[in-house]
C-alpha cells in the first residue's frame, strides 16, 4: 500500500472535493478518472460541494464513512 496521497490539480475552481475524493479512491486501490468522481459527486448551483455529497459517494464505493 502507498504511504503517500497523491492528489491531482483540480480542473477548475469548484471541484476540490471530489478532486480529494479521487485522491483517496486511488490511495485505496480504485483507479477513478477524476472526471468520472466529478460527474458522480452531486454539486451546488453556484458551484462546488458539500461534504456529505462527498460521503454518500464514498459510502456507494463500500468505504466507512464520519462526517464531523
Amino acid at each position: 500500500m502507498k504511504n503517500i496521497l497523491d492528489i491531482l490539480n483540480q480542473p477548475d475552481d469548484s471541484t476540490c472535493g471530489p478532486t480529494c475524493l479521487q485522491a483517496i479512491y486511488s490511495f485505496y486501490g480504485l483507479s477513478f478518472d477524476i472526471h468520472r468522481v466529478i460527474d458522480r459527486v452531486k454539486t451546488l448551483d453556484g458551484g462546488g460541494t458539500l461534504g456529505v455529497f462527498l460521503a454518500i459517494d464514498a459510502l456507494e464505493h463500500d468505504f466507512e464513512v464520519s462526517i464531523f
